[in-house]
């Protein structure tokens, strides 16, 4: 229990010097292996807490706001080795967000499926084992890290892990599965056995949520008696397909968003492989909606590209008809107040360029300016009245 020591910089020599020579001199041991040091909590402008100055924060007002694995995760999380570290409120709500997320994937995996953790590997698509996959790229990386007692950099990638990776991607992929009979044991045994890990992993930091979700999840009772997760299963090619196909999700999402196009698309897809191609049909009803397609083709050749819209991403390239990714209704909404905003910009202009005293007082290149950007105003509107019309 005493093999490291966590202490801050300031008491090295009042406290931590004194233990060591204490420990050699009546035990002849060392009283600890190593020592962890860390940096001082000052408050939000840099200074250091002090009654003088009642910068203090009191920890017990954080927890009631926010709950103390909030706080232990703010405080484990947000600083560097040996570096100080400022108290943010924002972070702390930013942390208890976090937990909140983890929470509620917890309440949605045991309310909707079965509690079965074992599962078949010729049962597993490409997805079950992508997720299993990169939970044991996970532990590799998170393991690495707590040895050297970098906390920042494990928070890091558990945070993307949980957030990005398992909740946002693979238990929407799993929400769609679980309505397939065929599917509901696989998917819940790998929905399963990943969130176990991933409470797990989080234990350290937060030790009262986990154990709460843990014994909620799996009706064990106590996660402190649980062994440490280990690597299940490594399938690199499911890892690049599952990035491959999640990275042309997110591209299609943000064209509809830049383009303002809501309405459900027919969308062809030129897939680079057999095997992602086998993948990307195998993983269709998912992909479909998670881009709002309305009919999603994947081939691996396109007729006549120069019909369509591309959209490249990696080894996959969506394919559009043009007329698609346009929203009239959104596009006039648009217009009209950019028509607005240069109507103001024209009137300003005129009365600047008419008026006397800034032609007296103004330099000709002020004049100049004023005048190419009055001619950029008028450009641009009859080019809106134009599409308008």
């Amino acid at each position: 229990p005493t093999n490291v020591l966590v202490t801050g910089y300031d008491i090295i020599f009042f406290w931590v010097a004194r233990m060591v020579f204490q420990a050699l001199e009546f035990t002849g041991q060392d009283p600890f292996q190593d020592v962890l040091i860390h940096g001082l909590i000052r408050d939000k402008n840099g200074l250091k807490m002090s009654k003088s100055l009642g910068n203090g924060v009191d920890p017990m007002d954080v927890i009631d706001t926010y709950g103390i694995d909030a706080l232990r995760y703010f405080l484990t999380t947000n600083s560097a080795p040996g570096l100080d570290m400022r108290f943010d409120e924002t972070k702390v709500e930013s942390s208890w967000n976090f937990l909140n997320k983890l929470w509620h994937a917890t309440r949605f995996v045991d309310m909707s499926t079965q509690q079965v953790t074992e599962y078949h590997d010729d049962d597993l698509k490409v997805m079950d084992r992508a997720i299993l996959s990169k939970l044991g790229d996970l532990i590799d990386i998170v393991d690495g890290y707590y040895d050297k007692y970098e906390f920042g950099e494990v928070s890091r990638y558990l945070y993307h892990f949980i957030w990005d990776v398992y909740a946002n991607t693979y238990l929407e992929y799993a929400k769609i599965e679980l309505k397939k009979e065929a599917r509901t044991i696989v998917v819940s045994a790998v929905l399963r056995v990943v969130l176990e890990n991933i409470i797990k992993l989080m234990h350290p930091f937060v030790p009262f949520i986990t154990d709460t979700l843990f014994e909620a999840l799996t009706g064990k009772d106590s996660l402190m008696i649980e062994t440490w997760p280990k690597r299940a299963l490594r399938d690199d090619q499911a890892t690049h397909h599952f990035e491959d196909m999640d990275t042309f999700i997110t591209k299609v999402r943000n064209l509809r968003s830049d383009m303002q196009v809501f309405k459900p698309l027919d969308i062809i897809v030129k897939v680079e492989g057999d095997d992602l191609l086998k993948s990307a049909i195998e993983t269709k009803d998912f992909i479909a909606a998670s881009i709002k397609a309305s009919s999603l083709t994947f081939v691996s050749k396109v007729r006549d590209e120069t019909k369509y819209t591309p959209l490249v991403s990696s080894h996959m390239i969506a394919y559009f008809n043009p007329t698609d990714l346009v929203d009239p209704e959104k596009e006039k909404i648009v217009l009209l107040e950019q028509k607005a905003t240069l109507e103001k910009e024209i009137k300003r202009s005129e009365g600047l360029l008419n008026n006397e005293q800034f032609i007296k007082k103004a330099n000709a290149e002020k004049i100049a300016s004023e005048k190419a950007k009055y001619q950029a105003y008028l450009t641009q509107y009859e080019a809106i009245l134009k599409k308008l019309s």
